[in-house]
């Protein structure tokens, strides 16, 4: 099937399929970066910490799943506060299916459900650019973490013994910016892709490209995941009015 692409709020179309259906967020804007040291493209979006967030939808090909994987580039504007990345449901809850967030110490945190989940702090810093992947499989029961291209070590975690678990199903939506405990983010986020297997590390690298992001819907070098990516959001048009 066709991959999903990105509308983002209120008609500020930048493909197509999923809008905001929440009327507060009238702020959130996609910003041409315009500094050559902020990679990876000159687009991205831009949320305040306040109120901003794109809803995405109810994406069900990511539930039930025996692997996933979530990726995204990101660029802190503050650290010290919690910030909810990508999400769908929240961190560690029952109830939820999976959430990749950044508490209030930097740690960078993943879970599936309510347990596995783990947290590592790689020592963030503001005003950077980090591509940071998050994987998942019960084959192997492992939870892992890549950071600019290179696996993170081992995560501490709540993973010992949980078992055959697959993704949780859930009806909450899948947000960019926030979950449902309302931890806004400021910062800038794009690229932001989720694949329906655990991506080696031999994919990741590639997709890190020495920090310049790539076309995830196409194969490139050591990336031959494209057929396993169930949604995709560039942030990439840099115009509309929210």
């Amino acid at each position: 099937g066709s991959i999903p692409n990105h509308r983002l709020l209120k008609n500020l179309q930048l493909q197509d399929n999923y809008l905001s259906n929440d009327g507060d967020n009238e702020g959130l804007s996609i910003n041409a970066l315009g500094e050559t040291s902020l990679k990876p493209a000159p687009y991205a979006l831009q949320f305040d910490g306040t109120n901003e967030y794109v809803e995405c939808g109810d994406i069900n090909a990511i539930e039930g799943v025996a692997a996933i994987s979530i990726g995204l580039w990101v660029y802190f504007d503050v650290l010290g506060v919690a910030h909810d990345l990508v999400t769908k449901g929240q961190y560690a809850t029952s109830g939820s299916s999976w959430v990749v967030s950044v508490d209030s110490n930097n740690r960078i945190q993943f879970s599936i459900g309510a347990s596995p989940y783990g947290w590592i702090a790689p020592g963030f810093a503001v005003k950077t650019w980090y591509h940071f992947i998050a994987t998942y499989s019960n084959a192997t029961d492992d939870i892992d973490f890549y950071l600019n291209g290179t696996a993170l070590s081992e995560p501490l975690t709540a993973e010992t013994g949980f078992g055959d678990i697959d993704v949780p199903a859930t009806t909450k939506t899948v947000k960019i910016g926030s979950s449902y405990s309302s931890n806004y983010f400021q910062g800038r986020i794009r690229d932001v892709a989720l694949w329906d297997v655990a991506l080696d590390a031999a994919a990741v690298t590639a997709l890190y490209n020495s920090g310049d992001s790539i076309d995830l819907s196409a194969d490139s070098g050591d990336y031959d995941n494209s057929g396993d990516l169930v949604a995709y959001w560039k942030m990439d048009e840099g115009t509309g009015t929210s």
